[in-house]
């Protein structure tokens, strides 16, 4: 127990000593989902963590719970991919009939699909391939809605002066949070591990964080309209 607890313990430390920074690197009110620029920063990281971590555990909950071999499990995280890409390319298509009244619409969408997706794979146990296949493929187009008109919208809503900065806002958005939320997720699995927990429920609750995630991101992705 005592392990346990002193693992919490440093967890917690760690994120405290972590969001510090992070008040000053980012936008101020990203951590509170303000109105705006923010508020896209909060939403994307967040989905885009939950989908890669999401991507991760999967992987694992299909090889060492269900069974499959590595090469299967390959293809059907590789699914998501192709709806993504699909999805990704109409959305040029989509962006000019509606000259982009529609951009803020789709990415609400996006997480949505993408809270589905992650909730067909939530519960291990009842996971099978067609199930995982699913839930990938509605995972892909989820994020093939949300992630590159993200970046549109976060532009949109840049100065002339401040494009660099957004950039770099929106690019750390995609490689900081997924490599903190997979530390995290793997954090949780060995603790559950540890007392006493099997893999199956470990990767559970595991998936259960992530899904608590990306319905954050949800509310997050109601606030991107910049306030009046």
């Amino acid at each position: 127990m005592l392990p346990i607890l002193t693992g919490f313990v440093l967890v917690i430390i760690g994120l405290a000593l972590m969001g510090y920074p992070l008040l000053n690197l980012l936008p101020k009110g990203t951590l509170a989902f303000r109105r705006g620029m923010p508020a896209i920063l909060a939403t994307r990281g967040l989905f885009f963590a939950a989908y890669a971590s999401t991507q991760n555990f999967l992987v694992l909950a299909l090889i060492d719970v269900k069974g499959i071999t590595p090469s299967q499990a390959g293809l059907i995280v590789a699914s998501a991919a192709l709806s993504w890409c699909l999805i990704a390319y109409l959305q040029g298509r989509w962006d000019a009939a509606d000259q982009g009244r529609g951009r803020h619409t789709r990415i609400v969408l996006g997480v949505l699909l993408l809270a589905i997706g992650i909730a067909l794979v939530f519960w291990v146990p009842v996971v099978t391939v067609a199930v995982a296949v699913i839930g990938q493929i509605i995972a892909g187009i989820g994020i093939g809605l949300a992630h590159p008109i993200s970046g549109v919208v976060a532009f949109s809503q840049t100065g002339n002066g401040d494009v660099g900065e957004t950039s770099a806002n929106l690019q750390f958005a995609d490689s900081f949070t997924p490599g903190v939320v997979i530390g995290i997720g793997g954090s949780i699995l060995v603790v559950c591990q540890a007392a006493g927990m099997s893999l199956q429920s470990g990767l559970i609750v595991t998936m259960g964080f992530h899904l608590l995630l990306i319905v954050t991101s949800l509310f997050a992705s109601t606030r991107i309209r910049p306030a009046n």
